[in-house]
C-alpha cells in the first residue's frame, strides 16, 4: 500500500533535515557575537517551525543533531554536553507549547519566555561558567555575566515572541495538505 507523502517518515525526515541546515546557518553563521558569552541569533525560527509541524519528539531530535553538527562544523571551544542538553530542552519546550495548538500571541510570548528563562538565562549561564568561559570563583563568575544575559535575553524574548507569532501566522496560510507532516 502506498503511503501518503504527509505521513511518510522519509518526507518528514527531509523537511526536518532542511530545517536543521537552516538552524545551523542562522545560529552559527549569521549570529552576532557581542561577547564570547553573549550572542544574538535567530536560530530559534527553524526549531519553532519544526515544533509546529512535527511535534516535540522530532524537534528534540532536530535540536540535538543541529547542536552536534554545528559544534563540529563551527567549533568555538571544546564540545560540552551541557549545551546539547540545553538544545534538547529548548526543542522540547517549543514542541510542547506549539504542536497542534492554535496560534495566539500570548502562547508565543509564553513559549519564548519559558525558553528564555530556563534555557538561555539559567542553563546556558550555568554551563558557560562550568566550561570556564568566565574565569573566577563560580558564584562570582555566574553573577558577573548573569545580569548582562538577563537584560539581553529579556529584550530578545519580546522580539522572538513577535517573530514566532508572525511566522506561525504565515504557516497557517499554507494549505493543510502541504504543511501536514
Amino acid at each position: 500500500m502506498q503511503k501518503n507523502k504527509e505521513t511518510n517518515p522519509t518526507y518528514k525526515l527531509c523537511v526536518v533535515g532542511i530545517l536543521c541546515a537552516l538552524e545551523i546557518v542562522l545560529s552559527r553563521v549569521a549570529a552576532i557575537n557581542v561577547f564570547p558569552w553573549l550572542k544574538i541569533s535567530f536560530g530559534f525560527i527553524p526549531i519553532a517551525i519544526c515544533a509546529i509541524l512535527t511535534g516535540p519528539v522530532w524537534t528534540v531530535m532536530m535540536a540535538v543533531v543541529c547542536d552536534i553538527i554545528g559544534a563540529t562544523l563551527f567549533p568555538t571551544g571544546t564540545f560540552y554536553w551541557g549545551f546539547t542538553l540545553v538544545a534538547a530542552v529548548d526543542g522540547l519546550i517549543y514542541g510542547l507549547f506549539l504542536y497542534k495548538q492554535k496560534n495566539h500571541l500570548l502562547r508565543c510570548l509564553l513559549c519564548t519566555l519559558t525558553v528564555t528563562i530556563i534555557c538561555n538565562i539559567v542553563l546556558n549561564t550555568i554551563f558557560l561558567v562550568r566550561t570556564g568561559y568566565i574565569v573566577g570563583p563560580e558564584n562570582e563568575a555566574f553573577m558577573s555575566i548573569f545580569w548582562t544575559r538577563v537584560g539581553k535575553n529579556m529584550a530578545q524574548f519580546v522580539v522572538n515572541g513577535f517573530i514566532l507569532f508572525g511566522i506561525w501566522k504565515t504557516l497557517d496560510r499554507i494549505p493543510a495538505r502541504l504543511r501536514k507532516l
